[in-house]
């Protein structure tokens, strides 16, 4: 007999796809959401029933209810469902709905929706019918979530806990670096709660760079590999990055690959790098890997070129913590842009305050930077907490930095750029995209 679940709020990026997971593994799928849209007519299309505003009692009494992390303890549903005792969070759903797969993990602070995505095309790159789930479409595969054959390839992410209820088959471990300590506490907290995932996972444990945080948390745990440029299982060379593209060796106990990036940049490499190992340590053919991987074509505003002002390349960019940040901006100097100009919106209050100081350094090789006010992500708003804390710690590295709160005003300014700077990169994890958007058709 077929089980059951119930999402509140289904519309969102993260819970749609649990949706269509959970659908076409032949579960009986329906949902609400407060605000209809194109994604809840998708997901009606695939026949999953959602209401706009609150759900039908029945639905509520399905296997298991989850609600999205942005949803309020005081929604209607939420509330439902809590007193009926079947709610739960939304990484208990997505144990309870991924058992039945050889799920890998992809985790890490950083790089998870690129990593992810490209272990997707390499699942699929001998002709099963793999699975994925990640947080957004993949151009070239489709939607954000497929359930086919094994493996299940899963972006498993950190933030209100949500890998701590998952136990992955396999585990490739990109980074940990401090985030969400609104959640965990500590940065001690989240390294334990990223350890205690290598050690529930039995199989192949990759890490990228034996010497990273990483890389030393998991080790501590159990015997892992390693891809990196040091003293690695497997060792990264021959590097070579343009504007739009990438290539590189890796080579080790199982051979040596020749691989060709359509994206450019070393955190790509990283990623792909990663990836790379997990298959060839899976069985996947040095062919079949380098092919998969030549098939990706970039995540979503994963430095994504939007358009061309005169000589300058407008350049949208999810980066939002400051590892990504240099990793975005060293990407476009590889690429050979020598004068940047970037608008950069903070993302989330909490974040915000915990995390300022560490963005010193973090927009070094920029010339002109605007900071705009903090994108809350439903978060209440903090006295003294703004983007003016950002350009207080940065304002040694950039020799032209301001603080422009509302989006209209930071667009009208970086426009008198166009044709100045080799590239402007819109950046960040909010609504500052929509700057880009409207870059994209003028």
């Amino acid at each position: 007999m077929s089980k059951s679940i119930h999402i509140v709020g289904i519309g969102g990026a993260g819970m749609s796809g649990l949706a269509r997971l959970a659908h076409e593994s032949s579960w009986i799928v329906t949902g609400s959401d407060d605000v209809d849209g194109t994604v809840i007519d998708e997901l009606r299309g695939l026949g999953i029933a959602v209401s706009v505003g609150p759900s039908p009692d029945e639905w509520l009494m399905a296997d298991v209810v989850t609600a999205s992390p942005a949803v309020a303890a005081t929604h209607l549903d939420v509330v439902r469902a809590s007193a009926r005792g079947n709610l739960v969070v939304r990484g208990q759903a997505l144990d309870a709905v991924s058992q039945s797969w050889h799920l890998v993990s992809i985790a890490g602070t950083h790089g998870k929706t690129t990593a992810t995505s490209m272990a997707a095309f390499v699942a699929r790159s001998d002709g099963r019918d793999a699975s994925w789930l990640v947080g957004a479409p993949i151009p070239g595969l489709g939607a954000n979530a497929h359930g086919g054959d094994n493996p299940l390839v899963m972006e498993t992410d950190e933030s209100f806990g949500t890998f701590t209820y998952l136990s992955p088959r396999d585990l490739i471990l990109l980074n940990v670096d401090a985030d969400h300590l609104d959640h965990y506490g500590s940065e001690a907290a989240l390294h334990v709660a990223f350890a205690d995932l290598v050690a529930r996972t039995p199989g192949i444990v990759v890490v990228v760079q034996c010497n990273s945080t990483a890389g030393i948390l998991a080790s501590a745990r159990r015997r892992v590999v390693s891809v990196g440029r040091g003293d690695d299982d497997y060792l990264i060379h021959h590097e070579h990055f343009s504007g739009t593209s990438s290539s590189f060796q890796v080579s080790g106990a199982r051979g040596e690959l020749n691989i060709a990036l359509q994206v450019p940049g070393r955190h790509n490499v990283d990623n792909a790098a990663a990836v790379a190992v997990w298959a060839l340590e899976s069985g996947y053919t040095p062919e079949h890997i380098a092919t998969g991987l030549a098939q990706f074509r970039g995540a979503p505003r994963r430095f994504t070129v939007v358009g061309t002002r005169g000589r300058t390349q407008l350049i949208d960019d999810y980066a939002h913590l400051p590892r990504e940040v240099s990793a975005t901006i060293a990407a476009a100097r590889a690429g050979g842009f020598a004068r940047i100009g970037v608008i950069f919106q903070p993302h989330r209050v909490t974040r915000t305050r915990l995390l300022a100081p560490t963005f010193a350094g973090a927009f070094t090789g920029v010339e002109k930077l605007i900071v705009t006010d903090v994108y809350r992500s439903g978060e209440p708003a903090e006295a003294g907490v703004d983007g003016s804390l950002i350009v207080n710690a940065v304002r040694g590295d950039v020799p032209d930095v301001s603080y422009v709160p509302a989006l209209n005003e930071a667009r009208v300014l970086a426009e008198e750029w166009f044709d100045d700077l080799d590239a402007i990169i819109v950046m960040g994890a909010g609504d500052v995209a929509e700057i880009a958007a409207q870059w994209s058709v003028a």
